[in-house]
Formats: C-alpha cells, structure tokens, sequence
C-alpha cells in the first residue's frame, strides 16, 4: 500500500525535483551545444579527411505486438590539424535516426576509403562535422520534446503539492473557527 502522506514529504520531493531540474539542465546544454554548432559549423575552418568506418548497426527491440529495429549508420573518419591526427564520428549536428533508408543513404554517400571536406571548430578541433548546419533536426526536437515533458511533469507535481497544502490550510481554518 501507497503512504500518500509520504509522497508529499519534502524529503521525497526535493531529491526527486533536483533530479528532474538536473536532467532538464543536462538535456538543455546538449541542445544549445547543438543548436550551436549548426550556426558555427557554418564557419569553420576545412581540411581534408578519409571516412575509415562506414557500417550499418542495427538494434532489435523486442516490443509485445511488435519487434522493432533501429538501423544506425555508423562513419567514422580521420583528419588532421597541425599534424596532430583526429577521429570523429558525427556527420552533420542533429544526427538522429533510426530510419533504414536513411542510413543506408548516408553510408552510401560515405563509404570506407572516400576522401571527404572536414569542417572543424578551430577551439576545438576535436569536434567535426562533414555537413555543417543541420542535417536533420529529428534528435534536437525530440531533445526539446523531452526537456519540456519533464518540466511540463514537474511543474504539475509541485502544483498538485502546493494545491493539497492549501486545501489542508483551507479546512484547518475551518475547522479551527
């Protein structure tokens, strides 16, 4: 059985808030990062590169009524700046899909062996991108979606709270007259 008094107890909300805030601030800096480097992708500086990964993963998710697979591309290229060598695996800020055609579309654009233009942050050159800008904005939206499902979710539970002790207060007066 449920202790709904406990579930009001400050000493449960207060954990469980700090959690929800710090995933909302951990999801946030992912997107702004993002959102960012579409901008500044745009800017940066080139240097050649040769995709030395180019496969498919696949994931199967077993579900009740129906399995699922998630296919991800996986490229992987090397470049260097100032003669120091570098590894990356984003293609384009936004990367997410689970889409086969879409994978297999990118990996057909990137095979093992190409020689591809590397756009890299000149601050930090281990970030790279082969499209700068957006490629797809499927993963930013749905980490936008998530950051607010959790506020919007909070923000009902505190109310929830907040509306219980004002009613207690509420029947204490009346009752206390």
């Amino acid at each position: 059985m449920i202790d709904r008094e406990g579930l009001r107890s400050p000493w449960l909300v207060i954990p469980l808030m700090a959690v929800g805030l710090f995933l909302c601030i951990k999801i946030f800096q992912w997107f702004s990062q993002e959102v960012s480097g579409i901008y500044a992708s745009k800017k940066w500086p080139t240097t050649s590169g040769v995709v030395v990964v180019s496969k498919m993963r696949t994931k199967k998710e077993v579900r009740k009524y129906q399995d699922v697979i998630h296919y991800t591309p996986e490229v992987e290229y090397k470049y260097r700046i100032d003669g120091i060598p570098y590894t990356c695996e984003r293609v384009f800020f936004g990367q997410y899909s689970d889409d086969r055609s879409f994978a297999e579309d990118m990996l057909k654009r990137y095979p093992a062996g190409k020689q591809v233009l590397v756009y890299y942050d000149p601050e930090d050159p281990e970030n790279a991108v082969l499209e700068p800008g957006a490629g797809s904005l499927k993963g930013l939206i749905a980490g936008a979606g998530i950051v607010l499902i959790i506020l919007f979710l909070s923000g009902q539970y505190v109310r929830g709270l907040v509306l219980r002790q004002d009613s207690a207060i509420e029947e204490e007066s009346m009752t206390g007259q």
